[in-house]
């Protein structure tokens, strides 16, 4: 009996990942704006590896675990998985990790997220924005949605289990560009152009619509 192998056909077998008919925040960041709209499209992606769902699911749990050390600590948070939608581009859509009640009884958003070592040091060294634009981006998207106009990422390194935060205030430029970017792919009928013509380019190589995209 092959322990591994047993596993692995069951996750490919019982993927629950479901396709999402509205542009996320965890989304809208992406440098590929065409594989935003695939995915509001609903075209068909390309499975995900077992080994893949398996890398997802420990970030699952590794964030769920900090969101109850932060709850035991003493540290009031609320709406946890809230759903927010912009109030004019309602296509426009997401679930925040949670909102911390601060010491003065105002908000803040919470996003956690799991990095690995070289990932993780770049967030220490460059700070959000320039580590990872898609989390900036949707961070913002969920301050502009629910008028929450603080938030906060923790990262956690997946190997060496440090953490580090970055506290950041609402950027409205950015969320009006972020808004107008999500109108703007739920208004067109037709993909916008591909970031690259080549299939081998290193975010194509990643991207689950890049069979459609380059091949269909």
């Amino acid at each position: 009996m092959e322990l591994v192998n047993t596993i692995l056909n069951y996750i490919a077998k019982n993927s629950d990942e479901e396709p999402r008919h509205y542009i996320g925040a965890s989304s809208i960041g992406r440098p590929c704006v065409r594989s935003i709209w695939y995915s509001y499209q609903g075209a068909e992606e390309e499975p995900i590896n077992p080994r893949s769902q398996v890398t997802f699911q420990i970030g699952k749990e590794l964030e769920s675990m900090i969101l109850e050390y932060l709850k035991k600590s003493g540290i009031f948070i609320v709406s946890q998985g809230k759903f927010f939608q912009d109030s004019e581009v309602q296509e426009f859509q997401g679930h925040v990790d949670g909102v911390i009640v601060l010491p003065d009884e105002s908000r803040a958003i919470l996003e956690i997220k799991t990095a690995k070592d070289s990932s993780y040091n770049q967030f220490v060294k460059h700070g959000l924005k320039k580590w990872q634009e898609i989390y900036y981006s949707q961070l913002q998207a969920y301050m502009g949605m629910s008028g929450i106009h603080k938030g906060v990422i923790l990262a956690i390194n997946k190997n060496s289990s440090e953490m580090h935060e970055e506290w950041v205030e609402f950027n409205a430029p950015w969320y009006e560009w972020l808004k107008t970017l999500a109108n703007t792919i739920k208004s067109s009928d037709n993909p916008p152009p591909k970031i690259s013509d080549t299939a081998s380019y290193f975010i194509c190589k990643q991207c689950q619509f890049r069979r459609i995209c380059h091949y269909a």
